[in-house]
């Protein structure tokens, strides 16, 4: 690992995503509006959010593994599409590319 050393976990949650860094070098996350109906009435008093209301996907982990800020995907992409340009990225950063806040490449673009 490059970064600071990873945290213990501290519940099962945090097992499988240490674990994902160790292995993998990046778990990913996927927010969708979908997901959580039961805080429905609190995103309503939020009013329209443009990133939260199409959901997202990140990284966790790449500051430990790859020395690299963490990526994030905006946009209504199923989980499994979020995940494969993810580690599209990734395989981008371990070739030596580097990406900085609001970055954009055409380089991850999956059929």
């Amino acid at each position: 690992m490059i970064g600071r050393r990873l945290p213990p976990p501290t519940d099962p949650g945090d097992e499988k995503v240490l674990a994902d860094i160790h292995t993998y070098g990046f778990h990913a996350k996927h927010v969708r509006p979908e997901a959580h109906p039961h805080h429905a009435a609190e995103k309503a008093a939020l009013g329209p959010d443009p990133i939260l209301d199409i959901g997202l996907s990140y990284t966790v982990g790449l500051p430990f593994s790859h020395g690299h800020p963490e990526i994030a995907l905006t946009g209504a992409l199923p989980d499994d599409k979020a995940h494969a340009i993810l580690w599209e990225v990734v395989r981008l950063i371990e070739g030596g590319a580097s990406f900085a806040p609001g970055d954009e490449s055409d380089q991850t673009v999956l059929d």
